[in-house]
């Protein structure tokens, strides 16, 4: 096997266009899966490493939280795990760890790998979900029957998302109170992106738009028709009364 870059950089694992994409990535997913991983910078060792009763896989020391990073940041491999559309579950690892090792690897070997794998990025990825970061963010006014739409807005974090979505469109949604939006980060992008991502938020609302100029069209006829009939009723009435 080529011999493993020093460095494994922001920028490259985390482009997928970047010329040296594969490479590295090929490099981090061999060394995620030692037993002991060698780090961003190839200087992790055995003795960097402890084991805990309640974890399946060494962590170091100096993770006291567990996290069993192994060195790498929490951004690092939450960006490069958007590049493969992965979300750092073992479900999602195993179709990543069939694509590198080929599709003729056995079940077990699948599951050992995808499972070490996601011990080691599943959590990172997770807590860059939740703390958020400045990107691409969904906001839902209401929820379950209640929900009135989604937008997508970008922002710094979650806070801001909220008071952004708050300022903007409050108005549009005026029976939705705070506690009843909710905002969940999408991704790392910028407000450019804006325009195509609440594309669908904004086809929904014209197909909306347009069921219910139907719907009136409909109950138009529907006045209409019982307009005629009461005035009928009425004729008919007076008519029999002159009889």
């Amino acid at each position: 096997m080529a011999r493993r870059p020093k460095h494994i950089s922001i920028d490259v694992v985390g482009d997928s266009t970047h010329p040296e994409y594969k490479r590295h990535s090929a490099f981090l997913i061999e060394d995620l899966l030692r037993k002991h991983p060698r780090g961003p910078d190839c200087k992790l060792t055995r003795e960097d490493y402890r084991d805990q009763a309640w974890i399946q896989h060494p962590v170091l020391f100096s993770d006291e939280d567990d996290r069993s990073n192994c060195g790498y940041s929490d951004l690092l491999i939450y960006r490069w795990l958007c590049t493969m559309n992965n979300d750092g579950s073992e479900w999602d690892w195993k179709s990543q760890v069939r694509e590198h090792y080929g599709w003729n690897l056995g079940k077990a070997s699948v599951t050992r790998r995808s499972r070490r794998l996601a011990a080691r990025t599943e959590g990172a990825y997770r807590r860059i979900m939740k703390a958020g970061r400045p990107g691409l963010y969904e906001v839902s006014f209401g929820h379950g029957y209640r929900r009135s739409g989604n937008i997508k807005v970008y922002a710094e974090n979650s806070e801001m998302a909220k008071m952004a979505a708050k300022i903007n469109f409050g108005a549009a949604y005026p029976n939705v109170d705070d506690e009843d939006m909710y905002v969940n980060f999408q991704r790392e992008g910028c407000p450019s992106e804006l325009m195509g991502m609440n594309a669908d938020s904004v086809r929904s609302m014209e197909m909306k738009m347009q069921q219910h100029k139907e719907n009136i069209e409909k109950l138009k006829k529907e006045i209409e028709l019982l307009e005629l009939r009461k005035m009928m009723i009425q004729t008919y009435s007076i008519a029999a009364v002159a009889e």
